[in-house]
């Protein structure tokens, strides 16, 4: 590790999620015997020698930008543009059209979100605001690359992507943390939900909410609960009531290494859409992949299957109080 004695944590926004990853990463600083002082002004008389700012916000305070007596280290895991070579599937061109005039929209744009569309070209608006929301991130990712000393990201795919604009980015996933995603649950009985869902956007005609709706039509109301956006321990409580947690993406392919996290945490599987890059985390041995048309089979599959979904449960606890805790990503990100 660093000879860095304090480190101060930067949040990039303040939604729940991003709240708990900030006190996650600032607990395990003081955990591993470092100050942890609050982000104030450059000008403060004694400065941290490391500021980790997470996350990838359009307008980026500036508390400490261009201190040359700290470190700076923007650590993020917002998705980026699909590359075309393989790790991901180029976008039809129609995407990336759609996606540029809504950009040139701006926030008037979100008020055709919920427009009725025909099927097609609801399906071609849903992959266009993806599109926009990677490109808006990878712009954001640049602008922030060129004033910190070190970026650090969550996937090797994402990596790979800031590799082709010269940018050498470090890879490191967020941890394991009780702050985080709660205490771990070995208990596995008495679970009296077969599978949860959780996810934002399902009142509208997107993706996730079509791919989620199928699900629930196939495993019913018994088997599968569509729990909507919950966080914090309202999202702890349902995972440690259940045996699965559904995921269909929101964005193809995205590295989604936290809801892996919440799942295993809580003594519950992740089965999920295949991942570009799922580094460090393995298919069938840390959560459960399969194509959206077969995801309520595997669930099915799963939910015949305790003791699969137990050995699941197992290694992937071990490995996120292991090599995946939060203590070990912050002293890679520091070293």
């Amino acid at each position: 590790m660093t000879a860095a004695t304090s480190v101060a944590i930067a949040p990039g926004a303040t939604d729940p999620l991003s709240s708990s990853l900030v006190r996650a990463i600032a607990d395990t600083v003081r955990e591993l015997g470092l100050d942890a002082p609050p982000v104030a002004s450059r000008h403060e008389e004694r400065l941290p020698d490391a500021l980790i700012s997470v996350g990838l916000p359009l307008l980026y305070h500036d508390s400490r930008d261009g201190s040359a007596a700290t470190r700076q280290i923007a650590w993020f895991g917002e998705p980026l543009p699909r590359r075309p070579d393989g790790v991901g599937r180029p976008a039809p061109f129609g995407r990336p059209v759609m996606a540029a005039a809504l950009r040139r929209l701006g926030r008037p744009g979100r008020l055709v979100r919920g427009v009725p569309l025909p099927a097609r070209l609801d399906g071609l608006r849903a992959a266009a605001y993806v599109e926009r929301e990677r490109q808006v991130n990878l712009a954001a990712a640049l602008r922030r690359a060129r004033a910190v000393d070190l970026v650090v990201v969550t996937s090797r795919d994402r990596a790979a992507v800031l590799a082709g604009f010269g940018i050498a980015a470090r890879v490191v996933p967020f941890g394991y943390h009780p702050t985080l995603a709660g205490p771990i649950v070995t208990d596995t009985d008495g679970r009296d939900i077969p599978a949860v869902a959780f996810g934002s956007g399902l009142t509208w005609s997107s993706r996730r909410a079509r791919g989620l709706q199928a699900c629930a039509k196939h495993l019913g109301p018994d088997r599968l609960v569509l729990a909507g956006a919950t966080w914090g321990k309202e999202r702890d409580g349902l995972l440690r009531r259940s045996r699965i947690l559904l995921d269909v993406h929101r964005i193809p392919g995205n590295f989604i290494g936290l809801r892996i996290l919440f799942a295993a945490a809580a003594g519950a599987v992740l089965v999920t859409e295949p991942l570009d890059d799922p580094h460090p985390f393995v298919p069938g041995r840390h959560f459960v992949e399969a194509p959206l048309d077969a995801l309520a089979q595997a669930v099915d599959e799963l939910l015949a299957d305790e003791h699969r979904r137990q050995q699941i449960v197992e290694a992937s606890q071990t490995f996120i109080t292991g090599p995946l805790s939060m203590a070990a990503s912050v002293r890679a990100v520091l070293a």
